[in-house]
């Protein structure tokens, strides 16, 4: 049955299980009573814990239906005594900060990874065409979507704001076109919608308040890969076979979206945006199975053109750049990609990531000789990034690029300077910074050290700052990851210059050998007399210092 619905967002992507991490967001939640308190919730699509403002974890108690503080048993939470907004919980002695353990992450992120291993690698093409499909749905007892089709198609099809699509047009230099169809067809700019047969409560976890929610993983998997078959089959006849949803020819749909009404759950894994698979199913369109996808919500903070962007790299091979297990210090490139901290309307990725994964970038050339060398903006296509090896590790080496805040994207880079960053490759990392470290991409930064995060707003090189080198003695060091032992890295980089249309540096490589003629100087010198000697300083070696 198609009729007029609202929206909750799932993006079928065909690559590797990835997630997007959020922090501090904002929710509003009612108690049993009628009560009604103000919290934050802060994760991703494996773990998400909320908590009060001064960091108290809180959790749901499934035997009440109440909210409590919670407290650690073993890697899991349990429900303290405390009822949200009966106590403060500093007064109970709680602990701030508590969270799952690593080995329930690893477990829920193994849950999601269940049948992905054998799609793993790069999937959609990352130049040419690409058409997404996108299917609204909505629960049985939900009302219509409170917007117009053109509302929730703007953040994916867009030309000149931003927008999926002028997203990829832009980093891929006008290479690769994502165009986004969205079903059932929209009838007067109402944002029609596949409804479906069960309320919302079934999609939701079992508790005395919801006696209709899913008890179990298996009923989760059955329930929610059931809803998504459906939907497909609804729509798909719809489907031109003109459009061409498999580019490269893999025999599974490029990408496909599902976005369905509502808000996310807070502790519903089912109705949390979410990346996974529809392995349960065979479900097809046009002779392309349905496979991968995103589940996101649409009337919420999540439903925005930063998220869309992040998830669609992945699309096109991207890892994520962020650490899966909440991470903590150090951050590997913090807001300076948007595979690690995404913002809205998103920043580019680094020149690395559209060199390796997006194929935009023609040329990585390695810097092998002492001299000066010229980077232009992000912006553009050509001499945007140089390889710099690291004496003293084959496995780790140095990439240079430079960002400039300006235009839609890059402007919403961290901080207010531009300037040439500083990156550090580990290939022993393999692909992305998912389970770092080690990380396979680093940004150095001022006060980063193995165990602190430093400052990223101040990261950019720039003679206008006085931030102009970079080696074993500066801060930040050029120190390498070494299996987690540091060591120093080798790099010496000076005369940074003030950031304009390009932003140009001195890279010097291998020992100079410094000698100073005669190595002592003797003075017998009364009182108000001036005499001067000579002294030579020689580099005898065959590099600059």
């Amino acid at each position: 049955m198609l009729r007029r619905s609202g929206l909750f967002v799932y993006i079928i992507f065909t690559t590797v299980v990835n997630a997007t991490w959020f922090s501090d967001i904002p929710r509003t939640l009612a108690q049993p009573d009628g009560s009604i308190f103000q919290c934050l919730i802060s994760g991703d699509q494996y773990v998400r814990r909320l908590h009060d403002q001064y960091n108290y974890t809180i959790i749901l108690n499934q035997e009440d239906g109440y909210y409590y503080f919670a407290e650690q048993s073993g890697s899991e939470l349990i429900p303290s005594t405390h009822k949200v907004g009966t106590i403060n919980p500093a007064d109970a002695g709680l602990i701030p900060g508590i969270s799952v353990g690593k080995d329930v992450y690893q477990r829920r992120r193994s849950f999601y990874e269940q049948e992905i291993s054998s799609r793993d690698g790069r999937d959609a093409p990352t130049s040419g065409e690409i058409a997404q499909i996108n299917i609204f749905i909505r629960f049985a007892d939900d009302p219509d979507f409170p917007q117009p089709r053109s509302y929730y198609d703007a953040p994916f099809n867009l030309d000149d704001e931003p927008s999926l699509k002028n997203y990829y047009w832009e980093v891929s230099y006008n290479s690769l076109v994502v165009n986004t169809f969205h079903y059932p067809g929209s009838i007067n700019d109402i944002n029609t919608a596949y409804v479906d047969l069960h309320n919302r409560g079934y999609y939701e976890p079992y508790s005395p308040a919801n006696p209709d929610g899913y008890q179990d993983e298996t009923q989760r998997t059955q329930r929610e890969h059931t809803l998504l078959k459906n939907a497909v089959e609804a729509i798909a006849g719809d489907v031109s076979p003109l459009i061409d949803i498999d580019a490269n020819d893999d025999g599974y749909v490029d990408a496909t979206s599902f976005v369905i009404y509502g808000s996310p759950g807070d502790w519903a894994d089912l109705l949390w945006p979410h990346r996974w698979s529809l392995y349960s199913d065979y479900v097809y369109i046009n002779g392309a199975r349905v496979y991968d996808y995103l589940f996101m919500l649409s009337e919420s903070w999540y439903f925005n053109v930063g998220v869309l962007c992040h998830e669609f790299f992945h699309v096109l091979g991207a890892p994520d750049l962020y650490h899966y297990d909440g991470g903590g210090a150090p951050s590997p490139v913090g807001g300076w990609d948007v595979m690690e901290s995404n913002s809205d309307p998103p920043q580019y990725m680094s020149a690395y990531m559209k060199w390796k994964y997006g194929d935009w970038i023609p040329e990585f050339p390695e810097i092998t000789s002492s001299g000066t060398y010229t980077l232009s903006p992000l912006q553009e296509q050509n001499d945007v990034l140089y390889k710099i090896a690291s004496p003293n590790s084959d496995t780790e080496y140095f990439v240079v690029e430079y960002r400039k805040k300006e235009g839609l994207y890059d402007v919403n880079t961290p901080g207010t300077r531009s300037g040439m960053l500083v990156y550090r490759i580990n290939t022993d990392a393999g692909n992305g910074n998912a389970s770092g470290p080690p990380d396979e991409v680093y940004l150095y930064r001022p006060g980063g050290t193995m165990s602190n995060n430093g400052n990223f707003n101040n990261a950019p090189y720039n003679a206008e700052y006085n931030h102009t080198e970079i080696n074993d003695d500066t801060n930040p060091e050029c120190y390498l990851y070494n299996n987690g032992s540091g060591g120093e890295g080798g790099l010496n980089i000076f005369n940074v210059t003030e950031a304009d249309e390009t932003v140009s540096f001195f890279v010097s490589l291998g020992n100079p050998s410094i000698e100073v003629t005669p190595e002592n100087l003797e003075f017998i010198m009364e009182p108000d007399d001036f005499t001067s000697q000579n002294a030579y300083i020689t580099n005898s070696g065959d590099e600059m210092t």
